[in-house]
């Protein structure tokens, strides 16, 4: 269950829309908000001598971050009209492990995270702390792009690599925002040979993903398309997908969708929320 929502906000320019999208599945989820800023000392070198702020000065340091995201906060619980309840904090060190070990220590079981970039899967989209944290956070990471607003999901895109599920509860999260919405779940599969398709309908999806998934509100669908990417954005825009499902790992689609087909001069965006799951 969804109960423990973890914000890590850095300032940028898609920080207010990520707490704005963060917020608004909060409340929708009715779960616990915490939002955390980790931030990097100011050292600086002169000639043999670094110079590292005194405790007193690092405490302002620390005071300015807090009061900047409880103005952030403010202007979005505003805009939302909503007085919901967050939890603040502000902590020096390295950005991917402070958060994980926040979510950890904090039991928060969901992370949303906000991408930078135009829009490209894998490394072309995210920065490198969520490029770090979509494939190794200890909780889901939901990648909100700072031109997504959020809206009542209806169709969430599962896409399925095909691979055996190793754990049996890992798509909870996935049907947990399915529950909260009250939306479908497709579940997609991309093929670059029409000569795969046979196996693949009933091995791979009845028999290997039916025990994990709902089933009610639940399709299945394989479809041909050298390019990876290309047959997930398509499918995207042909069925009104609202939030797109991967699960990270070694030689996946993200291992899938080669250099050249992101470099292609017509790219592919993918511009809607992804929820990375972890196996």
């Amino acid at each position: 269950m969804i109960n423990r929502i973890l914000i890590p906000i850095d300032f940028s320019e898609s920080s207010k829309n990520q707490l704005k999208y963060g917020l608004s599945l909060g409340i929708k989820a009715q779960a616990e908000i915490h939002v955390l800023h980790i931030y990097q000392l100011p050292v600086v070198s002169l000639d043999a001598f670094v110079y590292v702020p005194d405790p007193e000065n690092l405490e302002k340091i620390r005071s300015n971050f807090i009061s900047q995201l409880f103005d952030l906060i403010k202007d979005v619980k505003f805009e939302l009209k909503t007085d919901i309840s967050v939890a603040i904090e502000c902590q020096y060190g390295i950005p991917s492990d402070l958060i994980k070990s926040y979510a950890i220590e904090n039991n928060c079981n969901l992370i949303v995270m906000g991408l930078q970039g135009s829009g490209y899967l894998t490394e072309r989209i995210l920065g490198s702390t969520t490029t770090h944290l979509f494939r190794n956070a200890p909780v889901p990471i939901l990648g909100i792009h700072k031109s997504s607003h959020f809206v009542q999901i209806q169709n969430i895109l599962f896409a399925y690599d095909g691979d055996l599920l190793v754990k049996k509860n890992i798509l909870e999260p996935l049907i947990d925002l399915s529950k909260i919405f009250n939306a479908k779940i497709h579940v997609l599969n991309v093929v670059e040979e029409l000569s795969e398709f046979p196996d693949l309908a009933e091995k791979l999806f009845e028999n290997d993903l039916s025990p994990s998934l709902p089933q009610d509100s639940v399709s299945y669908h394989i479809i041909q398309k050298n390019d990876i990417l290309e047959g997930i954005q398509e499918y995207c825009e042909n069925n009104d997908i609202d939030l797109l499902t991967l699960i990270p790992k070694k030689h996946n689609i993200l291992e899938r969708i080669s250099s050249e087909s992101i470099s292609k001069q017509v790219a592919y965006h993918i511009k809607i929320p992804i929820l990375a799951i972890h196996e």
